[in-house]
């Protein structure tokens, strides 16, 4: 730094010769020169002229550039010439000896904020403005606090799980009523007159009418479920989502309805808990769980995740059910539900079914009795298993495992290691190539007989077994 100042000042001085030359050569005269001999002298002179300017009225109204003047201020500071106060753009310099004293200084210090409202006042004020008019908007609650957005959504939600206002309508175009308020009766019709029975006319001595009222047959309400119930259903719901969360073998189409209808029947259920009660703490958890899953598993859009979302969630949360139990009964059958018909078997003449051929592989049974025949990839699907059983007599196991989620086969490769699997059928075709060669990988180290099985068509998996039949019976002829 002091090696820099000397610097400046000798190009200060090297100039200062330079201008006296070139005066002295055209014979300029003394008083039509610059009155200063620097920079430093012109800006110190300003100064004195001008006590208390900031940086930034010492470049506009002085002329002076800017890197040059603050290697100016800084080396009259330094030499004790010129005198600093304040900060940042507080700051202002004197001549040293000549500035005021603390109390003096003019450039005044901000006041003090106020105080902030505390919650427990602003949410007061906006009960009140909602008493004093039913049917507000939410703008009009805004204007009326001077509360920032976020606050005041916050007291009106809290508001409304106290249950001491309610919101009628969209979040967009709602409208907020005082429940405690006093709304005008409505008009009640008079209940109608008594029918009376009249009985034909008659010469007997007359009998006494009877009067029957007359009633409306409105259907009984349900019962309400109890507060036990509540906090049951909602434990329920967290040790759901929390298992489906741990099931890496679902079906991302599966996964997605199913969290739809948890997030709907937790957005119904956490108004009927109670804030302080374990089961809330878990039901808003499970939405931050709802979440991570969804990101994790790259799941389409899931509504209710979003905190001030509103909708019909019980009707929500049927739908997605319906979805799920649809999704459950097509993986069962095989056939969506739209494709419902089956064509008729075919009959011989005599009216009988003809039976399948069975095509029997006799070195995989004798294996799967001491250890499993298992088929790994995709979707587990049941009516396979029933075909493989009924038209070979062989018993597999299927092993699910979709897309590229790494933990869906470790079990599955330590089962490998640990020599608890006969033979394996890998269904290459429905799971991601990095799963397959660690499969591979572990069934070579354990000397475990292995195949392709495609994406387990029927005609892929007859020649898959047919061969890997073929491989064990080799195994077993060159064992004796």
């Amino acid at each position: 730094m002091a090696n820099r100042d000397r610097l400046h000042r000798a190009v200060d001085a090297l100039l200062d010769a330079l201008i006296e030359v070139l005066r002295a050569e055209i014979q300029m005269p003394a008083a039509e020169a610059q009155p200063a001999s620097s920079i430093g002298d012109r800006l110190i002179e300003w100064i004195r002229a001008n006590p208390g300017a900031s940086p930034k009225r010492i470049e506009e109204s002085g002329g002076f550039g800017r890197k040059s003047m603050y290697r100016a201020l800084a080396a009259a500071v330094a030499s004790g010439v010129l005198t600093k106060r304040g900060a940042g753009r507080r700051v202002a310099y004197f001549i040293a000896g000549g500035e005021p004293p603390e109390s003096a200084e003019p450039i005044a210090s901000p006041p003090p904020p106020g105080p902030r409202r505390a919650p427990d006042d602003l949410a007061e004020s906006v009960l009140a403005f909602i008493r004093a008019h039913p049917s507000c908007r939410y703008k009009d609650l805004a204007v009326a606090t001077g509360a920032t957005e976020g606050r005041l959504r916050r007291v009106l939600d809290v508001a409304r799980t106290a249950g001491a206002i309610r919101m009628e309508g969209t979040r967009g175009s709602a409208r907020y009523l005082a429940v405690d308020a006093v709304e005008p009766p409505a008009e009640v019709e008079p209940p109608p007159r008594p029918r009376t029975l009249r009985p034909p006319p008659s010469d007997e001595a007359p009998i006494v009418l009877a009067t029957i009222p007359h009633r409306s047959a409105a259907p009984p309400r349900p019962p309400a479920r109890t507060d036990h119930d509540v906090i049951a259903a909602a434990h329920a719901l967290c040790d759901e989502l929390e298992a489906a969360k741990d099931d890496d073998s679902m079906h991302p189409i599966r996964l997605g309805h199913l969290l739809q209808a948890i997030v709907g029947e937790v957005r119904t259920l956490r108004p009927r808990v109670p804030d302080d009660h374990v089961a809330a703490r878990r039901l808003d958890r499970a939405l931050r769980l709802a979440t991570a899953v969804r990101a994790e598993r790259e799941l389409p859009f899931i509504r209710g995740l979003k905190r001030d979302a509103q909708d019909d969630w019980p009707a929500l949360a049927r739908r997605a059910r319906e979805r799920v139990s649809a999704f459950d009964d097509d993986a069962d059958t095989g056939v969506p539900k739209h494709q419902t018909r089956r064509p008729p078997p075919m009959r011989q003449h005599n009216g009988a079914t003809p039976a399948a051929p069975v095509e029997r592989f006799a070195s995989l049974d004798v294996l799967a009795r001491d250890r499993p025949v298992v088929l790994v990839g995709g979707i587990k699907k049941n009516e396979v298993i029933d075909q493989l059983r009924r038209r070979h007599g062989l018993e597999v196991e299927w092993v699910a495992a979709q897309g590229a989620n790494a933990r869906a086969t470790e079990h599955f490769e330590e089962r490998v290691r640990n020599g608890r699997v006969g033979a394996v059928v890998l269904l290459e075709g429905l799971f991601s190539h990095a799963q397959v060669n660690g499969i591979v990988d572990q069934c070579k180290a354990r000397d475990v007989p292995f195949v392709y099985g495609g994406r387990a068509g029927t005609e892929s998996l007859r020649s898959a077994l047919e061969q890997l039949d073929r491989i064990v019976a080799e195994r077993r002829a060159m064992q004796a």
